[in-house]
């Protein structure tokens, strides 16, 4: 499914063919799609170029989310009071 959303939807691929506005006229006409289940047709969800915006935070969130499990954690020193008090000294020192 996200291979194909990512090829084909305009929501999830900007470069992707599908657009909804151009493409559920026609669905609704043929009954593919229900008239009450269209969510971009003015109901209660948001309107096409607004979920276009979300899709887009969403997309941000997705990527600073792999960056931060891509950064390896931190683990503080055992020792961390004598290791600052070589660092001070070192620095000092020169």
């Amino acid at each position: 499914m996200v291979a194909f959303t990512g090829k084909m939807c305009g929501v999830a691929n900007d470069q992707a063919p599908c657009r909804c506005p151009r493409r559920l006229p026609a669905a609704v006409a043929t009954q593919r799609v229900q008239r009450g289940l269209v969510v971009f047709s003015g109901g209660d969800g948001p309107s096409y170029e607004e979920a276009l915006v979300q899709a887009r935070a969403v997309e941000g969130d997705l990527r600073a989310l792999a960056a931060q499990r891509a950064t390896p954690s931190f683990v503080c020193p055992k020792d961390l009071a004598a290791r600052v008090a070589e660092i001070v000294e070192l620095r000092v020192g020169n």
